[in-house]
């Protein structure tokens, strides 16, 4: 059985609501390979259910220390049976503080940039682990989070950080959950 699993993206807007996409990978425990859907829609504007991709490679992890910051992961939401894409704030070890549109790792603040209000939302370019994507916030903003991250956990936000995704926002997920690195 092979490590790699290939993500393809199909527009399924009219079919299944935008923000979803099918990823064909190994099953657990059998490894035989079938479709499941992922759910995209916490990782707009970078990560579209209406993208053209259709190649994208999700690499399973070995171990919890294979997982690097500011990854896009697949993984299974709790009690949901579905799955889901984040972004890895917090990897084994790390301690996350986040409260409104701060976010600090290890002490770090993850740094904004180019910040643009769109509606009643404001987006910003953001940089963590030398990778820069695009963060979407409301008026809210983050609730308090104060946690260290176990050494089987991982600790996920969607880049769509607004709440409207509550089954996909993340948050602590325990290794076993994590299906792969998006590449």
């Amino acid at each position: 059985m092979t490590n790699t699993r290939l993500l393809l993206v199909v527009p399924l807007g009219l079919a299944l609501g935008g923000g979803v996409v099918m990823v064909a990978m190994p099953s657990r425990p059998s490894g035989e390979w079938s479709a499941v859907q992922v759910d995209t829609s916490g990782m707009t504007p970078g990560f579209d259910g209406g993208s053209s991709r259709v190649d994208t490679q999700v690499d399973a992890y070995a171990q919890p220390g294979d997982v690097g910051h500011a990854e896009v992961v697949v993984y299974e939401s709790a009690g949901l049976d579905r799955f889901c894409l984040a972004r890895v704030v917090g990897a084994p070890g790390s301690r996350v503080v986040a409260r409104g549109e701060v976010v600090q790792v290890d002490g770090v603040v993850l740094e904004h940039s180019g910040a643009r209000t769109i509606d009643t939302l404001q987006r910003y370019d953001e940089e963590h682990a030398g990778r820069h994507y695009v963060v979407t916030y409301d008026a809210d903003g983050l609730e308090m989070v104060d946690v260290r991250v176990g050494p089987s956990e991982v600790f996920l936000l969607p880049d769509d950080r607004t709440g409207r995704q509550e089954s996909c926002f993340g948050g602590l997920v325990s290794f076993g959950r994590l299906q792969g690195r998006v590449r």
